[in-house]
């Protein structure tokens, strides 16, 4: 393409201009322009293609965020009793033994279930924990592919753009598109919806 370019500005600059030479030079500029204006639209479909990748890559994160913060509430909602009943025993003062002793039977019985439950509370605990930075991670890779997809989004408005002045330097009395194009984005639009998805 940058050959056809520079041989057409060397044959522009050639002083004695006739009929053919200038044929010549019109036939050169439109298969460079056409060369250009095909590697753009390659470019452009490359684009399309991976900013649908993206876009269902983040629906995709973002379902399975919803579902993991789901499963996380109701792991938490479960283990909010346990933690509270732990709570309660540790909280009872042992100078009540003094008081009554009948009662030392009963802080054993809860020593014994206290021992029995805070392993399990532990296991549910960090398990939780595991699955929540698990959680996080996910929303990281979010973050990142919705900046993925902004810079995406921005690389094919500027093909397009490029490929809209080379169409019309094919076509100068061609009209130009009124208004903004397909990929340029409205004013207060949301930048991470990409283009529809294509079935």
């Amino acid at each position: 393409m940058r050959r056809l370019a520079i041989l057409a500005l060397l044959l522009t600059a050639a002083a004695p201009v006739d009929r053919r030479t200038e044929l010549s030079l019109t036939e050169a500029r439109a298969q460079a322009t056409g060369s250009a204006v095909s590697t753009l639209t390659t470019r452009i479909s490359v684009q399309e293609r991976r900013i649908g990748s993206l876009t269902r890559r983040i629906n995709r994160l973002l379902r399975q965020i919803k579902v993991r913060e789901t499963e996380l509430a109701r792991r938490q909602a479960e283990l909010l009793p346990s933690l509270a009943a732990l709570e309660s025993l540790s909280r009872r003062p042992p100078a009540l033994l003094l008081l009554d002793p009948a009662r030392s039977t009963d802080m054993a019985r809860t020593g014994l279930v206290f021992d029995a439950m805070l392993p399990a509370v532990r296991e549910r605990s960090d398990a939780l924990r595991a699955d929540l930075v698990a959680t996080n991670r996910l929303k990281a890779r979010l973050v990142a592919d919705r900046r993925a997809l902004i810079t995406r989004q921005e690389q094919l408005d500027k093909d397009v753009r490029a490929l809209m002045v080379l169409g019309s330097q094919l076509l100068p009395h061609a009209p130009r598109p009124a208004g903004r194009g397909r990929y340029q984005q409205q004013p207060g639009a949301a930048r991470c919806a990409g283009p529809a998805s294509r079935g």
